[in-house]
């Protein structure tokens, strides 16, 4: 068939297809066939520019998850948020590094911004009329920093310490409350970390009205070795002996004099501010106050 042959044809044809277009909507066939300029359809360009432009571009290679994304996606903050959520909160977010034994914010500083922890471990602490400093938690990765309030124009209500290297993301507090009022989810997870955080201050209250020291000594050890995730082996403290002292409300003394008896029994070994418990059921037995059976 020759060129003038075939194209005749092909006016044949998309006639035929309007005629039966315009059978189909009532309308009459010049409203239905629309000419084309001597170029070609502007969307036939476009389908062969993207063509075009696809064949020269390289494969996408699918890249990690972003570490701010990850630390989201963890913190018990925003739990059960969906991942479009967590990855426009994580949008927000300003990484910060601190260094070991730097203060993040000290009790009564305005609160300006929330921090939730990525790596590291910070000491959280309150410090009496008399200058005497009390620890109230360790709060390790994904932990929300204070939480007591989250309102401009309050004061922070306890002061954030680091143990160690730590990584923490930071959001304005407008920006926050803006996220708990989009995101009830969130909210609701915050209300459910202070009531926790209440239970266990209420716990350790228990602890000083009615436990010897000797026992308060081994359920904090416990609680490292529960955060830490290794139930049989180190117990990365980065406390001092007065630190520990300050968290169970006792003397210098007493922790010291109780760590050497019992690294002396066995039942723990003290290297750097690193406590390896060598007997479990050992120091689950002092802290249910067990001494005699030890």
């Amino acid at each position: 068939m020759s060129p003038e042959q075939t194209a005749s044809q092909f006016r044949a044809t998309t006639l035929s297809s309007n005629a039966e277009q315009s059978a189909v909507h009532n309308q009459p066939l010049a409203a239905v066939r629309k000419p084309w300029p001597n170029r070609r359809h502007p969307g036939l360009e476009l389908v062969i520019h993207n063509h075009k432009r696809q064949c020269h571009e390289k494969p996408a290679v699918p890249t990690e998850p972003s570490p701010v994304l990850g630390s989201v996606v963890l913190a018990p903050v925003f739990h059960r948020v969906s991942l479009a959520d967590c990855t426009e909160i994580a949008l927000f977010a300003r990484p910060r590094t601190f260094s070991p034994r730097q203060v993040i914010f000290r009790e009564e500083d305005p609160v300006r911004s929330v921090f939730v922890t990525s790596s590291g471990r910070v000491k959280m602490s309150q410090v009496s009329s008399r200058g005497k400093q009390v620890i109230l938690r360790v709060d390790g990765p994904g932990s929300l920093l204070d939480g007591v309030t989250l309102c401009a124009g309050t004061s922070h209500s306890m002061t954030a310490e680091s143990l160690e290297s730590c990584e923490l993301l930071a959001w304005d507090i407008q920006t926050f409350q803006r996220f708990t009022r989009d995101i009830p989810l969130i909210l609701r997870n915050y209300t459910n970390i202070v009531a926790e955080r209440l239970r266990a201050l209420e716990k350790r209250f228990r602890e000083l009205a009615t436990e010897r020291v000797p026992q308060r000594l081994a359920r904090t050890l416990i609680r490292f070795l529960s955060q830490s995730g290794r139930p049989t082996q180190s117990v990365p403290i980065g406390l001092s002996c007065e630190e520990l002292a300050q968290m169970i409300g006792t003397t210098l003394f007493s922790v010291s004099r109780l760590l050497c008896e019992w690294a002396a029994m066995g039942i723990i070994y003290a290297e750097r501010k690193t406590i390896f418990v060598e007997s479990l059921p050992a120091l689950m037995a002092l802290a249910e106050g067990e001494e005699d059976s030890v």
